[in-house]
């Protein structure tokens, strides 16, 4: 079954669907995911590598290497609407050669981290301009306005 999409952009076809983001539970839920990952500590190489999941962690990232490199054209302009604290993502992104890079996430201390290291270290070897904003859901609200 296709769903349709209303003017507000949510699916018209499931139940409440418009008053997703009002609802107060959620709000609740989307602040204690944001605050998990804002807290999160950066990692070591050796501590990453340690993880049970390492593998599964390298074949996420060769398939969006892969996929960025298939799908992306030279000049682009990029929304990565949950981009997280890693400065990798940007470097695959600049190898794309993209022209812009727009990076919202939820996590207020994740976005920190990205724009640190890409101010710093990063910096050197970026030749795309790059965006980053914390943004709660509610402000999905404004995006869809924007667009």
């Amino acid at each position: 079954m296709k769903r349709k999409f209303g003017r507000d952009g949510l699916s018209s076809g499931v139940p409440g669907a418009s008053q997703f983001l009002e609802d107060e539970s959620t709000k609740i839920f989307v602040r204690k995911v944001a605050d998990h990952y804002s807290a999160r500590s950066n990692q070591t190489l050796e501590e990453r590598e340690a993880s049970p999941i390492i593998h599964l962690k390298k074949l996420n990232n060769w398939i969006k290497s892969v996929s960025i490199q298939l799908y992306t054209h030279q000049g682009d302009s990029v929304l990565d609407p949950t981009c997280g604290k890693i400065v990798g993502d940007l470097i695959k992104w600049d190898k794309a050669k993209v022209g812009y890079y727009v990076g919202i996430d939820i996590a207020e201390g994740s976005i920190e981290d990205c724009r640190t290291r890409y101010n710093g270290d990063a910096a050197h070897h970026m030749h795309h301009k790059a965006v980053l904003i914390s943004c709660s859901p509610h402000m999905w609200r404004l995006l869809r306005v924007v667009r």
